[in-house]
């Protein structure tokens, strides 16, 4: 039954019921219309006429709130909450009386929209981020822009969040500055509102932009180390105003590493201990190309070697490169030292170097263990041997730890000459000297030292005895130093061909510098100053430093590269020239040269031995480092070929080649 509400009339079917509304009540009708209800958004403020549109609407927004997005107003108190950008901007017009700035431009293509919105945010100094992911409905894209610095900081650990140095770019309210691209298939419509709230125009609060991330990622992974990369952003004129690609910093460059997963060949897996048990089995499989000789991780029992337990680690590496030099030159000087910070885990790494015939160090065999004892070593040098064979070397030198020499002599032969580094017998000493409470004077413990530090470069060997001699007397008759001097007696006195420098002369190594130089070398410029955590990035570091050091040879064979050796015989040379030939003078089968600060000083200069092939000559004199050795500390030290002998050599062949012009014209 169909009631008609202006005349109380009743019908039966609907069609007779709406017949008579239009004959009867037309007029009612219209008046009624234009008096119909109006129906608002709680959320947006948008407005209907008909109650249908409005509920149809409210649907929109309880799925925009399933999706997240929930703007609230940060005018104080006004806590209207809205799910749409347009309904935010509306109420900032309408409610708060802000005179928002919007405007509508069409672009041909994708890429000129991209090129304005670069040129709008580096203008602004800000960046516009997307909101959602592309929508598509009736074969249109839609894409949502909105200011980066909007929104509150998300946090993934309960609310716990580190705060930054210079704190959040969010600002915890909604900027309405916003952009919504409409893209079809014959144009793309943009609608871009470009008022900023809420935030001032900083651009250090800017993000680096998509291209010039891509740039930078570009080089990393070329293999552009990251000091290269900033100093040549920093190096680049700056044109106009200060961009935020000038700000880079080393945690920026880290981070695109980070975000463009570019990571180094030796990283298998997040985790590091089966990163390098990925590794390790991936360098198995090369057969005789295989650079790790043994390999033990935590948590595994090996029967074979029994001194290693469960917790213990080790990993031994030596290329085929590596083995081939360990065998040419390992039968002259051999240097071992251990070092730290390579890893977070205490696994300290354990280096042997060889000197080559240009006089530089080069790392042959490494070993990362938690272990530091004389079995370990021992596994080290036998897995070696089991490689390469025996190695007789001349010299051998290593820290004031008798483990090394003692693993090295019960697996190889005993070095002709065992050396201690210099310059850890001389720490070892200051640091007991410097221990001394008893001694209250300052000048009293620096003249101790100066004094052991003169014994040291002793280089008659009769002297020495009789001043060591002297010193120990000194210091065990001092109630300062009684305790001192019986460190003194028992650890260093017995043992003085080890560290003193009459049984060192014209052997070429004093320090353990090579090795010391090359542990920097890893930290410093492979691992780029920073902490290194994981091992994997450490194995990393040292196959690229064998693999540098490799073609360096090549490089500096194939060129005939002069080396840093060869640059000082040529210095030498040169300044041998400031000796006249009346400071010389020739006794029997050596020579005397007056040094040039004292007349009263004397170099003795005499022949020693040539070896065929030797890269370190004078190309002038035609000598090797080993045909002659002189007196002073320059040739006993170093083994350099020092301005005396250059200045003997000169001189000789001045002569030789006057006697024979004079021998030539006798007959003629």
């Amino acid at each position: 039954m169909y009631r008609c509400e202006f005349c109380e009339s009743t019908y039966v079917s609907e069609s007779g019921f709406y017949k008579h509304r239009r004959t009867k009540h037309s007029e009612l009708i219209s008046l009624q219309k234009a008096k119909s209800v109006t129906y608002f958004c709680d959320s947006c403020d948008v407005s209907f006429n008909v109650k249908k549109k409005i509920i149809q609407h409210v649907k929109c927004h309880v799925k925009q709130k399933s999706r997240g997005l929930n703007i609230i107003c940060s005018f104080e108190n006004c806590l209207k909450t809205f799910y749409s950008m347009n309904g935010y901007i509306l109420h900032l017009k309408s409610c708060h009386e802000k005179k928002i700035e919007s405007d509508v431009l069409n672009f041909d293509t994708m890429e000129d929209f991209k090129k304005w919105k670069r040129f709008i945010e580096e203008k602004e100094k800000c960046q516009y981020v997307k909101n959602t992911a592309v929508k598509k409905a009736h074969s249109k894209e839609y894409i949502y822009y909105f200011c980066h610095r909007s929104f509150a900081p998300k946090t993934s650990n309960k609310g716990r969040k580190n705060s930054k140095s210079s704190g959040s770019v969010k600002t915890g309210s909604v900027c309405p500055s916003s952009i919504k691209v409409h893209v079809n298939s014959s144009k793309i419509n943009v609608q871009y509102c470009s008022t900023h709230m809420w935030h001032d125009m900083e651009i250090g609060k800017q993000r680096l932009f998509t291209e010039d991330r891509s740039m930078i990622a570009g080089k990393l992974a070329m293999g552009v180390p990251v000091n290269r990369v900033l100093e040549d952003i920093r190096a680049s004129k700056i044109q106009g105003d200060l961009k935020r690609i000038h700000l880079l910093e080393k945690k920026d460059v880290h981070n695109i590493k980070r975000d463009y997963n570019i990571t180094y060949s030796t990283k298998k897996h997040e985790n590091d201990a089966v990163s390098v048990r990925l590794w390790v089995e991936e360098m198995k499989k090369k057969g005789n190309l295989n650079p790790v000789l043994y390999y033990k991780q935590q948590g595994s029992i090996d029967s074979a070697v029994p001194h290693f337990t469960v917790n213990n680690f080790c990993l031994i590496i030596m290329t085929p490169l590596q083995s081939e030099l360990f065998i040419k030159f390992g039968n002259d000087k051999v240097c071992v030292d251990g070092t730290h910070g390579l890893n977070g885990y205490s696994f300290q790494l354990y280096t042997i170097v060889v000197v080559n015939e240009y006089g530089n160090g080069y790392p042959v065999a490494f070993c990362f263990s938690n272990r530091f004892d004389t079995d370990t070593y021992k596994h080290y040098f036998q897995c070696i041997k089991n490689t390469i064979g025996t190695i007789n070397s001349f010299i051998s030198m290593s820290d004031d730890e008798p483990a090394f020499y003692n693993a090295w002599c019960s697996i190889m032969r005993c070095a002709v000459k065992q050396l201690l580094c210099t310059w850890h017998v001389l720490r070892n000493w200051n640091i007991w000297v410097k221990n001394l409470n008893k001694i209250n004077s300052n000048e009293k413990k620096k003249i101790i030292f100066k004094t052991l530090k003169s014994l040291m470069f002793e280089v008659d060997k009769s002297s020495f005895f009789v001043e060591i001699d002297q010193v120990l007397n000194d210091l065990l008759k001092d109630p300062d130093t009684v305790d001192f001097g019986k460190y003194f007696e028992k650890c260093y006195s017995t043992r003085v061909e080890k560290w003193v420098m009459f049984n060192r002369k014209h052997v070429g190594i004093n320090t353990n510098m090579y090795l010391e130089s090359l542990h920097k070398n890893i930290k410093y410029c492979y691992l780029e100053g920073k902490h290194c955590k994981r091992l994997d990035m450490a194995i990393n570091a040292l196959m690229s430093l064998v693999r540098d050091k490799s073609f360096e040879r090549v490089i500096k064979i194939s060129k005939e590269k002069r080396s840093s050796k060869i640059m000082q015989i040529n210095t030498a040379h040169k300044k041998s020239k400031q000796i006249s030939q009346d400071m010389i003078t020739k006794v029997n089968d050596y020579w005397l040269v007056i040094s040039e600060n004292d007349i009263n000083v004397q170099y003795k200069v005499e022949k020693f031995q040539s070896f065929n092939g030797c890269a370190l000559q004078c190309e002038e004199c035609q000598i090797c480092v080993h045909s002659y050795k002189c007196s002073c500390m320059n040739n006993i030290i170093y083994l350099n070929i020092c301005k005396h002998i250059h200045a003997c050599v000169k001189t000789e062949l001045k002569i030789m080649t006057q006697n024979e012009k004079n021998h030539c014209s006798i007959f003629t």
